[in-house]
């Protein structure tokens, strides 16, 4: 058995980046399906959507149900060496908004 969670974004190619450059996911072919790309690594896949792309019923549509997402779920990507990945992470130019404790 495998997760796949599901990602509705405004910002495509930003997402795809993020997974793939900054946290070593990968995906299927070369370029991105702007309809729905998965990323995977591991046992993890991150299906990542356009969210203006959902259906007008859709209960993640922001027409719909104007509150902002997320509140009340967190991805947690339990990794074998926290130090390695944040320095990783770092290293990528991506902004940290959180000071890792020593």
């Amino acid at each position: 058995m495998t997760l796949r969670m599901e990602l509705f974004t405004s910002d495509m190619n930003k997402s795809v980046d993020f997974y793939t450059n900054v946290l070593g996911f990968t995906m299927e072919g070369k370029k991105i399906n702007t309809s729905y790309q998965p990323v995977k690594k591991g046992d993890v896949i991150i299906g990542i959507g356009p969210i203006h792309k959902l259906s007008k019923d859709h209960h993640f549509n922001p027409d719909l149900n104007p509150t902002h997402k997320g509140y009340g779920a967190e991805i947690v990507l339990e990794v074998k060496d926290i130090k390695e990945v944040y320095k990783h992470v770092k290293s990528s130019g991506y902004p940290i908004h959180w000071k890792r404790r020593t």
